[in-house]
């Protein structure tokens, strides 16, 4: 794969993880629309990478449609989606209140599960316009976790929230396929699982497990692209994966109570 001239749009692009891949896809000469929501380290790594940025919530009801909306203004040859951006609240639905377990519920879904499920639908009339025209395959790449093979109980809402995703990208990509195969514009569906990574939204999280560095990941999921792979398992989640396929129940109980 080629990522030279190519639009990408990065949600949650200002730290971890999508500060790394846009780093990494603006080395490769692409140009990155990063997406956050903190004015000040959005300005900062769009600076770094000479991109484009775009503050917009995606907790908000109409965050994704508003989105979508300003990469069609700012860049119609969109052929790059990364659903990245994500939130994780731990907390166990027995010490909470009512109203706040259902409060974070709903906030990890939106970001976690129905912003990519948006995006992907709102984007991909301009993804397929972009492989049309350019002869080249459009990508959606949908960031999962190892959690939604076997999940930690205290994230439950966080790992159900990438269980459907994952769920999700596997249909859409029979879907997209078949379409391909009809003769239609080739947009690729591409799953990136990763394991514990050393991001904000883990900084407080202690552990026994090494948390891999978002450099790494970024260098994983890029080889994993220029292989053409559809699913891009990183780091430990590949080794995860495979235990969970042939022990589940011991690969499920080193999970539980991480």
């Amino acid at each position: 794969m080629i990522f030279r001239d190519r639009a990408v749009l990065i949600t949650g692009a200002t730290s971890g993880v999508g500060h790394a891949l846009a780093c990494a896809f603006a080395t490769r000469g692409a140009h990155v629309i990063v997406h956050g929501r903190d004015p000040d380290r959005l300005a900062a790594v769009a600076a770094e990478v000479n991109g484009t940025p775009l503050r917009v919530d995606l907790m908000a009801p109409n965050g994704p449609a508003r989105l979508a909306n300003a990469v069609r203004r700012v860049r119609p040859d969109l052929s790059m989606l990364v659903n990245n951006a994500a939130v994780q609240s731990n907390y166990l639905f027995s010490n909470r209140s009512a109203a706040e377990a259902a409060t974070d519920a709903a906030r990890e879904v939106a970001v976690d599960l129905a912003a990519p499920i948006q995006l992907a639908a709102l984007l991909l009339p301009t993804l397929q316009a972009t492989a049309a025209t350019s002869e080249r395959p459009s990508i959606i790449i949908n960031v999962t976790s190892g959690l939604a093979l076997a999940p930690k109980k205290t994230a439950a809402v966080y790992c159900a929230s990438k269980a459907g995703l994952r769920t999700f990208s596997k249909a859409l990509r029979y879907q997209l396929d078949d379409d391909a195969e009809a003769g239609g514009p080739e947009v690729r569906v591409v799953e990136a699982m990763l394991p514990l990574v050393d991001t904000p939204m883990t900084a407080e999280r202690r552990t026994r497990l090494a948390k891999l560095s978002p450099a790494q990941v970024a260098t994983e999921i890029v080889a994993g692209l220029e292989q053409e792979k559809s699913e891009i398992r990183v780091g430990k989640a590949r080794l995860f994966a495979h235990l969970h396929r042939w022990i589940p129940r011991r690969a499920e109980r080193m999970l539980r109570d991480g």
